[in-house]
């Protein structure tokens, strides 16, 4: 399966997914001892196929010198003229992906000793 995803969002061409934050929008004021909430927007390149995405995001300081950084957004493959695929296993073509899908990141940053 995972082959026929790759081959589906044509890695052999475009073998990264790029997302450029364009606009960083803080959510609400920063309570003590809780996490930055943002709204994220920004292209979101997949397959060669650029969109512009809004997701939330979130910036939890985790000591003085690292930052975490997660993410959700949820997706179309057809929005980034991705196929999804349906695996002809044994003839029968009785499995099918779904058009819906979610990226999910976890990113911790920490400054250079």
């Amino acid at each position: 399966m995972d082959d026929l995803m790759l081959e589906a969002m044509r890695q052999t061409n475009f073998p990264a997914i790029l997302y450029k934050v364009t606009e960083l929008k803080l959510k609400q004021p920063r309570a003590a001892g809780q996490p930055f909430d943002f709204d994220a927007k920004g292209d979101l390149a997949i397959g060669g196929v650029t969109n512009t995405v809004t997701f939330p995001v979130t910036i939890a300081p985790l000591d003085k010198t690292r930052i975490k950084i997660s993410g959700t957004a949820k997706l179309k493959m057809t929005d980034f003229k991705v196929t999804p695929p349906a695996p002809n296993i044994m003839g029968l073509g009785m499995m099918k992906c779904g058009d819906d899908v979610t990226i999910v990141f976890d990113w911790t940053l920490a400054l250079r000793p």
